[in-house]
C-alpha cells in the first residue's frame, strides 16, 4: 500500500543595490510628468537616497491594487506613499519616520452643498480602489453611501463629470492640485489622517527601511535639505494657465459704469472675502489635522523639557489629558525609570545641534507601556529666548511587530519551541562562557523511533499534534533555564548545564524516555511512542558547535543500533568517525580544482527488446590517498558545506559534453540521465542553468534526463513544481527517481511535467520470498501505464528478478546483470554493439 503527503518550505528575502519601485498615478507625490519621467514628492526623495547609498532604481508602473499585490509578492521592492494603517502593517513592512501626513477629503459639484457625514447619506462616491477611503467607508455602512471604486483617483474625478458619482473622496495632495480642474469644491468633510510612508514586503532586508528612516531624520533637521525641497514643490499647486471668460467684460463694464476707483475697491473686497474664507478653511483644517494625527505635537522649556503646550489629541493616543501632561513633573513620571535619564541626557544634545529624537516607554492614562519616539528641534523666538517644539510617534506597534517577526524567525510554529537556529546561536554562546572557564554543558539529541509509521498510518494531522504534545512533556521534564528546541522532523535537542555525575545523567535520560513512551489519547487514538537519545558534553566532546552536535548524532546513531528507546553517551572511539568526516570535507574543498572526480556510466535497457536505451551518469571521487570513494560517502559532505552545487554543475557539464563526443563519432547518441541534488530544484535559476550548458555542447534537450528523488520532490513540491515546469519547456526529460521508498501524493504526482518513474531497488531485493512486494511491484507498473510515463527499474541483479520485471510488464531497467558501471571508452563500444551481456 502506498502513502502520500506533502511538505513546504520557506524562504528568505536577501537585501540588494537594485530596487524595482511601483509607480502609480497619484500626483503631486507619485506620477509621470509630460516627458513621462518619474515625478513627484516620493519619487524625488527616494532617487535622492538612492544617490547617496549607491542603489540602482527601476519603476513598475501599476495601478494602486495592482501595486499592492506586487508588492506583496514581493515583485517590487517598494511602494511609495502608502498609508501605515493596521491592516496593511499585517501585510508589509514600514520604517518609521513618516514622510508626511495627509488625510482624506470629500470633494463635490458646486450645487451639492455637503456640510456633514449625514449629508452623505444615498449618495454615490468615488473611491481608489483598496484605498484607505474605501476601507474607511466601508467600516461605516451606517453612512449608507454608494461605492464607487475606480481604479485611479484621476478617474474618480471623471466620474462626478460623467454623472457615474456624486462626490468623490481623494487624499488632500491629490484633490487640491486636481479638484478645480474638474469644476469641483472641497466639502466640509475631512476624515482619517494617516502617515505616509515606503512600504516594502514583510521579507525586505531591514537595512532597507533603516536606511530611508535615517536618512530622513537628517533632512528633516535641514531647512535646505532635499525633502523640505521637494515637500515644497508637491505643495505649490499648478499656475492657472487660463481666464475665466467673464473677468475682461465685466472689468471694463465696472469700469465704464463706475470708474477706476470703484472698480479698485470692489475687487479688492472680493480678494478680501476669498482670503478671508481661505483662512477660516485652513483654521478648521489645522485643527482637523491637529486632533486626528497620529502624533502628539507639543512646545516645551528648552532648559527643562517641560512641556506648557500639547496637542488634544493626547488624549485620543496616550488617554493623558492635555492639562495633565503640561503639569509640574507629571510627563516625567509618565516615562518608565529606566529611560527617565534618555531624555535627561538630550537637552545638551539639543542646544548643541538644534534636534535631536530618541525612543523611549511612558504608561499611558490606561496603564499601558508604550513605545514612543520623541522628536525636538529649537526653535528661536523674535525675544531672544529659545523653547522646543516636538512630536510625540507612538512606536508600540511597530516594535510588536518586530518582536513578533523575531518570534517567528527563532521559533517553530508547530511546538513552539526554539528552531536550529536558536539552538545553534545558544550553543556558541555556551561554548564561548566554557572557553573562559564557566561551566560547561551537555546537548541531548532524542529522535523518535518509527515516527514515520505513525505519519503513515494516522495522517500528518495526527503525527503533528502528537509532536506538539511531546514537546509538552519535555518542556516539563526540564528546567526553566534549560533550552528545548526542534532540531528536525521528528527530532528534538536540550541544551543545559553540565550534571554532577554519569547516574545523573542516566536518571534523566532515563526519565525523558519513560515520559516520551507513556501513551498520549489524541481525539479517539491512543498513541505510543518511544525515542532513541544521544548525549554529548561540552567542552570535553568538542569545542564549536559543529563538533558537539556531530558528537551528539553519534552517539544518538548508536542508541538507534541499539535498537530505540535507549540512550548512549558519547564515547572517545566514535570521534574517530567525526575526524575522518573532517579530513573527507577538507579534501573535498580541492578535489574540483585538481580534477578528481571522475564520470561512470551506467546502461538502461528496453527489457523485452534486449535493446540498451541511454545510460545513468554516476560520479566517482578518484581520491589521491584513499582511491576510488563512492558517492553516498562524499556527497552528504557536500551538500552540508554547500560544495554540492559546484558538483551538480561539474556533472552537468561533464555529461553534455560526452553526449556532444559520441554524436561527433557518428555514435547513435542515448539518453543520459543525471543525477540532481535537492537544492538545485530549489533554485529557479535551474532551468537558465541547463539551458546554458545545452546551448554550450549544441545537444539536442530530449537527450538529456534530470533525475530527482522522491523524497526530495515531496518535501517541497510547490516549489519543485514551478521549476520543473520551467525545464520541462527547454524540451528535457524529468524522471523520479527511488520511487517507492517515499510518500508522493498522487494529485501531485499527476500535475508534475514528470516523463519517467524509476522503482528503487529496495523493492526487488528478495522479490521471490514477498508477495506483498511483488503485489506493490505491479501496482506500480500498472499505476505508471496508467499515467503514460516510462517505467524503469534499478537494481536488477538476478535472473529471476529480470523475469519477474518482464512478466509483470516492466518496460524499461538496469542493474548489474544488465551491465556495471563503465567508463566513457567501454561506453562507447558498448555504444556500437548495443546488447547487454546478461540478457
Amino acid at each position: 500500500m502506498l502513502f502520500f503527503l506533502t511538505c513546504s518550505v520557506a524562504a528568505q528575502s536577501e537585501p540588494r543595490d537594485h530596487l524595482i519601485i511601483g509607480l502609480y498615478e497619484n500626483p503631486p507625490k507619485v506620477y509621470r510628468d509630460q516627458t513621462q519621467r518619474p515625478a513627484g514628492l516620493f519619487v524625488e526623495l527616494i532617487e535622492a537616497i538612492a544617490r547617496d547609498q549607491g542603489w540602482t532604481l527601476d519603476y513598475h508602473d501599476c495601478e494602486w491594487s495592482a501595486c499592492l499585490d506586487a508588492l506583496e509578492t514581493g515583485a517590487i521592492d517598494l511602494m511609495p506613499d502608502v498609508a501605515a494603517t493596521d491592516d496593511r502593517r499585517g501585510r508589509f513592512a514600514f520604517h518609521q519616520v513618516p514622510v508626511t501626513q495627509a488625510w482624506s477629503q470629500l470633494y463635490r459639484p458646486a450645487h451639492l452643498d455637503l456640510l456633514t457625514l449625514d449629508d452623505l447619506r444615498g449618495l454615490r462616491i468615488s473611491v481608489l480602489r483598496d484605498s484607505v477611503q474605501q476601507s474607511w467607508f466601508k467600516s461605516r455602512p451606517e453612512l449608507g453611501v454608494d461605492l464607487v471604486p475606480v481604479a485611479s483617483m484621476l478617474e474618480g474625478f471623471i466620474a462626478i463629470e460623467s454623472g457615474d458619482a456624486d462626490a468623490a473622496a481623494t487624499n488632500n495632495f491629490f484633490g487640491a492640485r486636481f479638484a478645480s480642474t474638474y469644476g469641483l469644491a472641497e466639502a466640509a468633510i475631512t476624515f482619517d489622517q494617516q502617515s505616509l510612508h515606503f512600504a516594502a514586503p514583510l521579507t525586505a532586508a531591514p537595512d532597507l527601511l533603516t536606511t530611508i528612516d535615517s536618512t530622513l531624520l537628517e533632512w528633516k533637521a535641514q531647512r535646505d535639505s532635499p525633502f523640505f525641497k521637494a515637500l515644497e514643490r508637491a505643495l505649490v499647486p499648478e499656475p492657472v494657465v487660463t481666464m475665466p471668460h467673464w473677468v475682461a467684460p465685466l472689468t471694463i463694464a465696472l469700469l465704464l459704469i463706475v470708474g477706476l476707483l470703484v472698480g479698485f475697491s470692489a475687487v479688492l473686497r472680493w480678494r478680501v472675502k476669498v482670503r478671508t474664507h481661505a483662512l477660516e478653511h485652513s483654521r478648521q483644517q489645522l485643527e482637523h489635522v491637529l486632533d486626528s494625527s497620529t502624533a502628539v505635537l507639543y512646545q516645551a522649556c528648552s532648559d527643562t523639557l517641560k512641556p506648557f503646550w500639547v496637542s488634544p489629541n493626547v488624549s485620543r493616543l496616550f488617554r493623558l489629558a492635555p492639562a495633565d501632561v503640561c503639569a509640574e513633573g507629571l510627563w516625567e513620571m509618565q516615562i518608565l525609570e529606566d529611560d527617565r535619564s534618555k531624555r535627561r541626557r538630550v537637552a545638551n544634545e539639543l542646544i548643541a545641534t538644534g534636534q535631536v529624537a530618541i525612543d523611549y516607554r511612558i504608561v499611558d492614562g490606561a496603564g499601558k507601556v508604550r513605545h514612543l519616539r520623541d522628536e525636538m528641534r529649537t526653535l528661536a523666538l523674535d525675544d531672544g529666548r529659545t523653547e522646543v517644539i516636538g512630536t510625540w510617534s507612538d512606536l508600540t506597534s511597530d516594535y510588536e511587530q518586530r518582536e513578533q517577526i523575531s518570534y517567528l524567525t527563532s521559533h517553530d510554529r508547530l511546538t513552539h519551541l526554539a528552531n536550529r537556529t536558536f539552538l545553534r546561536e545558544h550553543l556558541n554562546t555556551a561554548l564561548g562562557h566554557a572557553k573562559v572557564g564557566d561551566r560547561g554543558g551537555m546537548v541531548l539529541l532524542i529522535d523518535l523511533d518509527r515516527f514515520g509509521a505513525i505519519n503513515e498510518t494516522m495522517g500528518m494531522a495526527i503525527g503533528d499534534q502528537l509532536l506538539a504534545a511531546l514537546a509538552r512533556r519535555i518542556m516539563a521534564k526540564v528546567a526553566p533555564t534549560d533550552l528545548v528546541a526542534r532540531s528536525g522532523n521528528d527530532e528534538f535537542c536540550i541544551l543545559m548545564g553540565a550534571s554532577d555525575s554519569a547516574d545523573m545523567n542516566a536518571r534523566l535520560c532515563q526519565g525523558l524516555l519513560e515520559t516520551i513512551a507513556a501513551p498520549i489519547q489524541l481525539d479517539s487514538h491512543q498513541l505510543s511512542v518511544t525515542a532513541s537519545i544521544g548525549l554529548a558534553c561540552f567542552p570535553a566532546h568538542g569545542e564549536t558547535a559543529s563538533e558537539v552536535m556531530a558528537a551528539a548524532e553519534l552517539a544518538l546513531q548508536q542508541a538507534r543500533k541499539d535498537g530505540g528507546n535507549a540512550w548512549t553517551g558519547y564515547q572517545p572511539e566514535m570521534g574517530t568517525v567525526t575526524s575522518e568526516r573532517m579530513y573527507l570535507e577538507q579534501d573535498l574543498n580541492k578535489a574540483l580544482d585538481e580534477d578528481q572526480f571522475l564520470l561512470f556510466f551506467q546502461p538502461k535497457y528496453a527489457l523485452d527488446e534486449s535493446r540498451l536505451i541511454g545510460f545513468e551518469s554516476l560520479i566517482r571521487w578518484q581520491h589521491p590517498q584513499r582511491g576510488l570513494i563512492m558517492p553516498g560517502t562524499f556527497i552528504p559532505f557536500a551538500e552540508q558545506t554547500g560544495q554540492i552545487r559546484k558538483i551538480d554543475l561539474w556533472v552537468l557539464n561533464e555529461s553534455c559534453r560526452q553526449l556532444a563526443q559520441w554524436r561527433d563519432a557518428g555514435l547513435d547518441m542515448p539518453r543520459l540521465s543525471v543525477n540532481l541534488s535537492a537544492s538545485e530544484f530549489r533554485s529557479e535559476a535551474l532551468a537558465q542553468t541547463i539551458g546554458a550548458v545545452i546551448d554550450k555542447f549544441t545537444i539536442s534537450p530530449d537527450r538529456l534526463e534530470l533525475e530527482i528523488t522522491e523524497t526530495t520532490l515531496m518535501e517541497a513540491p510547490d516549489q519543485a513544481a514551478t521549476v520543473m515546469v520551467d525545464l520541462a519547456k527547454l524540451g528535457v526529460h524529468l524522471s523520479m527517481d527511488d520511487f517507492g521508498t517515499g510518500y508522493s501524493n498522487l494529485a501531485q504526482l499527476l500535475a508534475l511535467p514528470l516523463n519517467q518513474l524509476k522503482i528503487d531497488q529496495s523493492l526487488l531485493a528478495n522479490i521471490h520470498n514477498s508477495t506483498q512486494k511483488q503485489s506493490v511491484l505491479r501496482a506500480i507498473i500498472a499505476l505508471a501505464r496508467a499515467l503514460d510515463m516510462e517505467l524503469v527499474a534499478e537494481g536488477i541483479e538476478t535472473p529471476s528478478q529480470l523475469k519477474f520485471l518482464r512478466e509483470s510488464g516492466c518496460p524499461l531497467g538496469q542493474g548489474y546483470l544488465l551491465g556495471r558501471p563503465m567508463s566513457s571508452a567501454q561506453a562507447k563500444r558498448l555504444l556500437r554493439k548495443r546488447r547487454p551481456s546478461g540478457m
